[in-house]
């Protein structure tokens, strides 16, 4: 302020100039903005009540399975129906049906010529591979059904690419193909002779339904339908199940039989109290389920069988992570499958069942169905990410560890016990973020987790000191490495090979084949003998005591042979033999050896005893043995009498066998 103003006024001058340009740009843009608003709200009080109209009628078609649609059929309301011309009617519905017209073959032709010459590929590609399908135990059944296995394939998948407009006859047409094609191929997989005629039973009433959907099979006839395949399937599903449960079958399976006959009777008792349309409904769904469940069974055996052909390409497998552990990949990629088919079957389940309209609804109903926990909502698309984002860090840490085992390691020269600890180091890194993100997925915040983090260490401080302890040991051991996997370690007196070093305690097999389970904190704070730490080699000591008056150089020279004669001897450093002492009863000698491997240490020893024995009486030397000199300075008179055959003792009977 104490500066002159003319120098700053041209900059403040500029700068009111910039100003009022951006007012003036900031007022035609807010100008649009405001205008796609105001249509933006058009819009909106248009949809608002169109989509409440919608609602209320898909609500009031729900509200009307529960209502009787249709008089009871053991009354004559029933019985004049059959007096109508039926013939006409059904005639009618046949005409009302949306039949493929010249439009919808000029749009959509393409797309059946390319079902067919896909599904001919799909013939040629099986036949062609015939031996790697006969290999393969997924994929074996297609040679026994490669018409319809190729058929369904083809027109299942490339099936959306017809979009929304597809008439109800061609659709009809596209549905007998798949389904005939499905129970084939079902019914290859199925040895019961009983079983794969119900999977065409089930083919059959799948076909009807639609069948009768499209047509419009008249009101009397198909409610007596109905009441016929209510009547088939209720003993049928009872009978089944009881023989399931008596043979011993799965509990799941014996179960679905049952549910499947209390439907069929509901159905029946809604058939023939008028509810027409809620018996049509549950029948109708429970054929689309049983169906749909045996068709997501045989796209997951198909897509296992994917799997497998895949992975036993020429290029895949001359990648050793691949090649060591093809079986468990294709495990885990096909749990990965599975789960993928299951979701997609639930879905599709919930819109048979008119629970939701449309898969997407589904969809979004399944995922974002849960229940809440103070202020935070926990849904089943919070689990299913989190159990994703999870599974996906063990399956990172596995496939990094497979490579580093098979393929860097060995070129590397990295010891086994340093690979084993590295790895495990990046497992326990990986798990922590893994826990950490699926944690952030389930929609926890960053200072809930630091909440936890407190509460997690009061319960140690109170409880779980033990656990802590073995813990951080843990991590101490793979740091430090004292130990490694596959040292051999003497702990108490006992001798064992490092198989496994876990987070709270560390694996250690004996010689006898037994397992010892050592906390990691022992092994910390307590003295335990590392016989590989720094290499495998090891000195033997064996002692030999000979006779006094043993030829002493000779004892030396056959010891020493003995020694450098075994293989498994070390000749640098070489033998050698000590006369260390004079003991009590023997001249003691100590051969001290080295070995290259402590493995060999009792078996080299007990080879050695043999040799020294063998030669020492090949030699006449004497291995000595304790001597005991006996002193006897008194005894009683009557002992020494009868000792010294004196006749004061009087004589015992006659025939004692002590005299």
């Amino acid at each position: 302020k104490d500066g002159p103003f003319e120098s700053f006024k041209p900059t403040f001058s500029e700068a009111d100039r910039i100003i009022e340009r951006m007012f003036d740009l900031s007022s035609s843009g807010l100008k649009s903005v405001l205008e796609v608003q105001r249509k933006a709200g058009k819009v909106a009080d248009l949809i608002q009540p169109l989509s409440m109209d919608l609602d209320g009628l898909l609500q009031a078609l729900r509200g009307d399975l529960f209502q009787r649609s249709s008089p009871p059929m053991f009354s004559p309301a029933y019985y004049t129906l059959f007096k109508k011309e039926l013939w006409p009617v059904f005639m009618e519905g046949v005409r009302g049906a949306e039949w493929p017209d010249k439009e919808f073959i000029m749009v959509q032709g393409w797309v059946v010529v390319l079902q067919f010459f896909f599904s001919l590929i799909l013939v040629v590609g099986i036949y062609r591979h015939r031996k790697i399908l006969e290999a393969s135990t997924r994929w074996r059944f297609l040679l026994m059904r490669p018409f319809s296995a190729s058929l369904f394939l083809a027109v299942s998948s490339l099936f959306p690419l017809y979009g929304n407009a597809v008439p109800s006859v061609w659709r009809l047409v596209l549905w007998v193909l798949v389904s005939l094609a499905a129970a084939r191929i079902v019914g290859s997989l199925i040895t019961l002779p009983w079983k794969r005629r119900l999977v065409y039973l089930l083919a059959g009433l799948f076909l009807a339904i639609h069948f009768f959907s499209v047509f419009g099979l008249p009101e009397p006839i198909f409610r007596f339908y109905v009441c016929l395949v209510a009547l088939g399937g209720l003993p049928l599903c009872f009978w089944r199940a009881g023989a399931s449960a008596r043979r011993g079958d799965s509990p799941l399976y014996t179960w679905a039989l049952r549910l499947g006959g209390a439907v069929f009777v509901v159905v029946l008792i809604a058939e023939v109290g008028g509810y027409s349309s809620l018996a049509t409904h549950l029948l109708d769904a429970m054929i689309k389920t049983t169906f749909l469940v045996l068709l997501a069974w045989v796209v997951a055996t198909m897509a296992r069988g994917a799997v497998e052909f895949f992975l036993s390409n020429t290029v895949i497998k001359k990648v050793a992570m691949v090649r060591s552990n093809r079986a468990m990949i294709i495990r885990r990629l096909g749990m990965i499958t599975d789960l993928f088919i299951g979701i997609i079957a639930m879905v599709l389940v919930l819109e048979i069942w008119r629970v939701f309209e449309t898969p997407m609804d589904a969809m979004k109903g399944l995922f974002s169905f849960g229940f809440a926990v103070g202020d935070h909502r926990f849904t089943v698309g919070h689990v299913i990410t989190a159990g994703a984002v999870l599974y996906s860090a063990f399956l990172v840490s596995w496939t990094v560890q497979s490579v580093l085992i098979n393929d860097v390691f060995p070129k590397s020269h990295v010891g086994k016990g340093t690979g084993i600890s590295i790895i495990r180091l990046f497992h326990y890194a990986m798990i922590l973020v893994g826990v950490m993100l699926a944690l952030g997925a389930m929609g926890f915040e960053l200072k809930n987790l630091i909440i936890f983090t407190g509460a997690l260490g009061i319960g140690i401080g109170f409880g779980l000191q033990n656990i802590a302890n073995n813990f951080v040991s843990g991590l101490i051991l793979l740091f430090e490495r004292p130990i490694k996997v596959g040292d051999i370690v003497q702990i108490t007196g006992v001798w064992g090979e490092v198989k496994q070093i876990g987070l709270r305690a560390t694996v250690v097999e004996t010689f006898d084949r037994a397992e010892i389970i050592v906390p990691n904190s022992d092994l910390v704070s307590n003295q335990v003998t590392n016989w590989t730490f720094s290499d495998r080699m090891a000195r033997l000591v064996i002692t030999v005591g000979i006779a006094y008056g043993s030829d002493v150089p000779l004892t030396m020279r056959l010891l020493s042979e003995a020694a450098r004669g075994h293989p498994l001897v070390l000749k640098n450093p070489e033998p050698q033999v000590l006369f260390i002492r004079f003991g009590e009863s023997s001249l003691d000698f100590e051969l001290r050896i080295w070995i290259e491997d402590v493995r060999n240490l009792f078996l080299l020893k007990s080879e050695l005893h043999q040799e020294i024995d063998r030669t020492f009486r090949a030699s006449g030397v004497e291995i000595a043995f304790p001597q005991r000199d006996l002193h006897i300075r008194s005894f009683d008179a009557p002992v020494m009498d009868r000792l010294s055959g004196k006749t004061g003792a009087p004589p015992g009977p006659a025939g004692d066998p002590r005299m």
